[in-house]
């Protein structure tokens, strides 16, 4: 059964069957981590990348890993993150960093709509990730599940730069002193950006 009538009295009930408040920190953790998993898979619908595709199944396959074990600990450990996860994601961050142009400056997402959506998931990433380490001041977290989505961070930022670079999209970088553009006659101005 989809509703189980405990939410609404701010309630959540643990895969172990503890009831617990839904702004409890356990609860934040891997609800952000679950908000990690639906930006990752609005980034891989609209990607036709092989690599990046490939990308995306394993950090979405590790971080439901990561969510399991954070909900329900004792009962997870099989299936928790290793560091053997990280060294995989490292290794994909050393094959496409050298392909790209080096980095000239801050990066402001949306110069496509796949690097748009791999800037959100990697923002939405560190946002778990900010949840994990406030979990992790009350209680042990593996060390090995922190490290890893600090890492793909790293990753879906260098994966947003990649997508860009292969339709030869130039970073699109901030500048503090840019200003639109006075209307033309047909009252558009340079309102993108460029």
């Amino acid at each position: 059964m989809v509703y189980t009538r405990t939410g609404d009295t701010g309630h959540t009930r643990l895969a172990n069957g503890t009831t617990v408040d839904k702004h409890s920190i356990r609860v934040e953790a891997y609800g952000a981590i679950d908000e990690a998993i639906a930006s990752l898979g609005q980034a891989r619908a609209i990607c036709a990348i092989p690599r990046l595709q490939q990308i995306l199944c394993f950090l979405s396959q590790r971080y439901f890993n990561g969510a399991a074990v954070i909900a329900n600990p004792a009962e997870n450990q099989d299936i928790a993150i290793a560091p053997r996860d990280i060294a995989i994601v490292e290794r994909y961050i050393d094959q496409i960093s050298p392909l790209l142009p080096p980095l000239a400056g801050f990066i402001l997402p949306g110069s496509t709509p796949l690097n748009a959506a791999l800037h959100m998931a990697r923002t939405i990433t560190r946002r778990a990730e900010r949840r994990l380490w406030e979990l992790a001041s009350v209680e042990l977290i593996d060390a090995p599940v922190l490290k890893f989505f600090n890492r793909a961070s790293d990753l879906l930022f260098v994966s947003a730069r990649y997508a860009d670079h292969l339709v030869n999209q130039p970073d699109h970088l901030w500048d503090k002193h840019w200003e639109p553009s006075p209307p033309n006659a047909s009252g558009t101005s340079n309102a993108a950006g460029t």
